[in-house]
Formats: structure tokens, sequence, C-alpha cells
């Protein structure tokens, strides 16, 4: 984030790890907002907590900046090149998927990006950039991106971004089914269909980067 980004902020959901002092010592990281008690009511509280981030950034930086909310495993592929009368830019974005061909659990000696050979072949659009006119409504579950935009506002698709939620490794996809399944109820039943299927798949039917890029370069659109 640091190539596209003049500053991050960071919510910390009462991690137990190290997230707070490795966000801390990264120059460009502003400051690291820390949820102090795990709230097994995930639904809700990430809606509520992406709107205190935006509203704290928005609140130091003005309305009149770009902004962009993406997780910590997701890496974008896009020049950031934005049109003057641009409110907010969708993405592409598509899930690295772990293979029989390629299944070494990533040990953070090399970039993300690029990390896996395999994609699925389907995206969603994901409004990842977007001005200080936007909002997060905070009451609606499981909100990913801003859903108050005012009428007549100019949304844009450009760009694509790799996914690795599920990705990084078979245990991080373990622990993530089990993530869902536990805290968000919304989701649970689509997790555990993913946990009995497991995390190395079939190469066949996925497709390469490259492929994701061409198949859908013609996408971008206003």
């Amino acid at each position: 984030m640091a190539t596209f980004c003049k500053g991050v902020y960071v919510y910390d959901d009462a991690s137990e790890d190290d997230t707070n002092a490795i966000a801390t010592s990264h120059p460009i990281v502003k400051v690291v907002l820390r949820e102090n008690r795990w709230d097994k009511n995930q639904v809700n509280v990430q809606a509520r907590q992406r709107r205190e981030l935006f509203e704290f950034a928005k609140k130091e930086c003005g309305e009149d900046q770009y902004y962009i909310y993406m997780d910590a495993d997701e890496r974008i592929l896009w020049d950031f090149d934005i049109e003057d009368d641009t409110d907010g830019v969708r993405m592409m974005l598509f899930n690295a998927i772990i293979t029989e061909d390629d299944y070494k659990p990533y040990d953070g000696t090399r970039p993300l990006m690029d990390f896996r050979r395999w994609f699925d072949p389907s995206f969603r659009e994901i409004l990842m950039v977007f001005s200080g006119k936007l909002a997060f409504d905070g009451q609606i579950a499981c909100e990913r991106e801003p859903t108050r935009i005012p009428d007549g506002a100019k949304i844009r698709t450009h760009g694509y971004v790799q996914h690795y939620g599920r990705a990084v490794s078979c245990m991080q996809f373990v622990d993530t089914c089990h993530h869902y399944i536990n805290n968000v109820p919304l989701f649970a039943d689509k997790w555990k269909a993913e946990l009995e299927e497991g995390a190395v798949k079939s190469s066949e039917g996925l497709v390469s980067w490259n492929d994701c890029i061409t198949r859908n370069k013609g996408d971008s659109k206003t």
C-alpha cells in the first residue's frame, strides 16, 4: 500500500499476535484503531469497524481525498490513474486457489502478489477506491464497501485484485473456515461446505492470472 497511499489506517480487531507492533513499526501507518474485546457477532461488528476507520481517516485527511479499503490478504494491480470527476472505482476481485500442483504455504519471503498459479475465473466487483463524499452505513451486515452513494456519483470499473483469503496456506484455510462458521452465522453454511470440500483443489477449470486480465480487459467501464 505504501506504493500508492499517503497514509494507512489499520483496524486491529482484538488480535492476540503482533499485529499492532508490526503495523505501527511501518512509517506509512498513521494510526491503529484497536478493539480490546473480541465480539463474536462479527456480522455487525465488521460493518461498524469499517465505518469507524473510514470516518477517522476522513476526519484527518478531508472529504476531498480518495480512500481505499482493502484487507491484508489482497493485492491490487492498477495504475491508480483516477479521472478528475470520479467518485469511486470498482475493481474485479479474483480468488487465488490452492491446487494439487501449488500447495506450499506462503512463508513471507517473497511478495504475496502472484504467489499462486491459479485463480477462480469468476470475480466480484468491489468498490475499492472512493472519495470522501461516499460513506459506510455501519448497520448493514458485513458491509464491505460504501453503501451511501450520492445520486449522480460517477463510479467506474478499473483494476484487478488478487484475493488470498483462502490461499495463503492449508492451515490458514481451515482457520478461516472455522472463523466464519463460529463467528458469522450468515455465512456459516457456505464455509461448512468449503471445509468439507477441502483446501486443495484440482486446477481444472481454473485460470492463470494473465488469463484473468485478458478475459476481462474490455470490461473496464464507467
